[in-house]
């Protein structure tokens, strides 16, 4: 009797231990199954806010340099005190490329914002895996590449082929390891996304 519940012991042990291990081919699975590669990636813009604090993000004045969103209203209130920008697509065309658009309740200075499709990426391969002393957190390197870009990921630097460095923050929980870092991206799926 003694010697089944030593090697039931054993046994989970082992079990426990193997799971805890974190290698490549393991962070390749948890990476792809919670990203969904391939997916495309999205990015926040702020299309009507007020005051300063968002009138010379990269995004905005980058998409607008582009040709793709134009300034409908700039103002300043002397009510509230406060520049108001409004902008809009300059094509229609464009809301194919318009994941969704909503008002931010969070931020006193956007009402209205947008996220934006940029890319279709891909998994390319895990670099490098670090764990913390304890072996219960960690982060995993990999890269992604860019397959396909919108106007929007062109007017912020994306290009198609392009490798990216990304990391993913990783804890052991008692069923394995689950990924901590959450990017805005949404599984690819060609049928509904034309680019």
């Amino acid at each position: 009797m003694m010697k089944r519940i030593l090697t039931l012991v054993i046994c989970l042990f082992t079990i426990l231990s193997i799971q805890a291990q974190l290698s490549r081919p393991k962070a390749e699975k948890i990476l792809k199954r919670w990203y969904e590669y391939p997916n495309v990636e999205f990015k926040y813009i702020p299309t009507k806010f007020y005051g300063y604090k968002y009138d010379s993000t990269s995004r905005l004045k980058k998409a607008e340099r582009a040709g793709l969103l134009r300034r409908t209203e700039n103002y300043y209130s002397s009510k509230t005190n406060r520049w108001h920008s409004v902008y809009d697509l300059t094509s229609g065309s464009l809301r194919k490329y318009i994941a969704y658009v909503g008002n931010d309740e969070s931020d006193e200075h956007i009402s209205q914002f947008a996220n934006v499709y940029t890319s279709v990426r891909d998994f390319k391969e895990v670099t490098g895996i670090r764990l913390n002393a304890d072996k219960n957190e960690g982060t995993i390197e990999y890269t992604i590449i860019i397959k396909k870009v919108t106007p929007f990921g062109s007017a912020f630097g994306l290009k198609k082929g392009q490798v990216i460095d990304m990391k993913a923050k990783v804890v052991l929980y008692d069923d394995g390891w689950r990924i901590k870092t959450k990017t805005l991206t949404t599984p690819y799926d060609e049928s509904k996304l034309e680019f």
